[in-house]
């Protein structure tokens, strides 16, 4: 899981001084606070502002998890659900590795297909790739762009790293969008992989005692108590911490009160990735936590 991408790093970026070098047991697993900042503000503070830079990751490295809120607004939210209902509404689920030429596409995975991966979880998804943006009607990644930017430049990055990357260059920018749906929506614990993209990344399209009950995404505190996120949470926020933190969802209920997004009705989520291609041999994935005592939660 642990690589320390020295080849990647822009030496001009201050904040790569501080990554480089870094060791596994520097990374924490378990989530130490929350911290909420508007997203103007955390740019204001730690992008192309060298003195906050080290404040920046050794909060990171404490494992804080940001709450950015207002990343997205709701008319965009609105964009972004409807186009993916629309393509759900075709029934053309499907799954593609990521070689050149690779369509963005749709899957749904359930109980009866979850034991493919290495982790178990339910949801429908639609995949979208930078390069094939100019076959979309909905421009999705001019939407999220500007935070991808400024992930890739507090890690250290050339902000526009990757960005004209097609899959035999070995990494590419991938867009997540999926539904939670109730009853059996969710995620075993895990821990994503930092060979690349140093954070888990995730933008809310729904809110919990809105749209869903119960349920959603939790972090792993030192005590193994979970620790609900989307408690403060609201539409158009994002939340990112270090890849190495223990997370889960847990699974998603609907009360007869909650508000419906689209006619899919559960937890509306996006992830932001930028991974290795299936041109990578034994590229990085989302990795499940093998501890006995730990598995446990999931249950």
């Amino acid at each position: 899981m642990f690589v320390d991408n020295k080849n990647y790093y822009d030496l001009s970026n201050p904040y790569s001084k501080l990554w480089l070098n870094l060791k596994k047991e520097e990374l924490p697993t378990r989530i130490n606070k929350i911290i909420k900042c508007e997203k103007k503000e955390f740019e204001r503070k730690f992008y192309n502002n060298p003195q906050n830079c080290k404040e920046l990751v050794e909060s990171l490295l404490a494992g804080n998890v940001y709450v950015l809120k207002n990343c997205l607004i709701k008319e965009e939210v609105d964009k972004i659900i409807e186009d993916v209902s629309l393509k759900w509404k075709k029934g053309k689920f499907e799954f593609h590795k990521i070689f050149d030429g690779v369509p963005n596409f749709s899957r749904n995975v359930d109980e009866t297909n979850n034991s493919k991966y290495a982790c178990r979880f339910s949801r429908l998804s639609s995949y979208f790739f930078r390069f094939n943006e100019s076959k979309e009607k909905l421009k999705v990644f001019n939407y999220i762009t500007p935070v991808l930017r400024l992930i890739k430049y507090i890690s250290g990055y050339d902000e526009k790293i990757w960005e004209k990357n097609i899959p035999s260059d070995g990494i590419v920018d991938r867009l997540q969008v999926s539904c939670y749906p109730e009853t059996t929506g969710g995620m075993d614990l895990h821990q994503d992989p930092i060979a690349v993209q140093k954070f888990f990344i995730s933008g809310y399209l729904s809110k919990k005692g809105v749209n869903f009950d119960e349920g959603g995404v939790y972090c792993l505190n030192k005590k193994n108590e979970k620790v609900d996120l989307e408690q403060n949470i609201d539409v158009g926020d994002f939340s990112l911490g270090l890849s190495t933190i223990m997370h889960g969802v847990n699974k998603i209920k609907i009360g007869q009160t909650n508000k419906s997004v689209s006619d899919y009705k559960g937890r509306w989520w996006m992830g932001i990735y930028t991974v290795q291609t299936d041109y990578i041999k034994k590229r990085a994935t989302t990795s499940p936590v093998i501890n006995e005592n730990l598995k446990k939660i999931n249950q």
